[in-house]
């Protein structure tokens, strides 16, 4: 997956530091949200908290991950699979409450975007939680 992270920050032009490459190779291999103290835990013995925070704001603001606030009221990070043809976050997300794997779902209908106008949106915050058919039975 190291491959694969680092062809993606070359073709978008970004510095390939070890704790980019590292952490974005990470999320390529997740279905799950991870705050940054869930990063922290993973990779504290490699990175310092500010270098791990860094790396999380630059891997969103180039949409390669979407950040978004959880029940709980913290931020979390996830891989964004449509990165490539996304200007912003209009989606929802559907959490499993058993597996913990997140689930992108389609774009909010047009009309919905409509009535926001030519108002600036910095960010949606959608997530919808519950249980996944094959999880409901465990």
């Amino acid at each position: 997956m190291e491959d694969k992270a680092d062809k993606i920050l070359s073709k978008l032009g970004l510095r390939r530091t070890p704790a980019r490459v590292e952490l974005l190779s990470f999320f390529l291999e997740s279905s799950k949200a991870f705050s940054l103290s869930d990063i922290e835990e993973l990779f504290g013995n490699n990175y310092d908290r500010s270098t791990i925070f860094r790396t999380l704001e630059v891997l969103t603001k180039q949409l390669l991950l979407e950040k978004f606030i959880d029940k709980k009221g913290v931020n979390v990070y996830i891989f964004h699979h449509n990165h490539t043809n996304c200007s912003q976050n209009n989606h929802f997300h559907f959490k499993c409450e058993n597996c913990q794997n997140i689930t992108a779902l389609p774009n909010l209908p047009e009309n919905y975007m409509a009535i926001l106008g030519k108002n600036q949106v910095k960010s949606l915050n959608l997530m919808v939680e519950g249980t996944y058919e094959d999880c409901q039975n465990l």
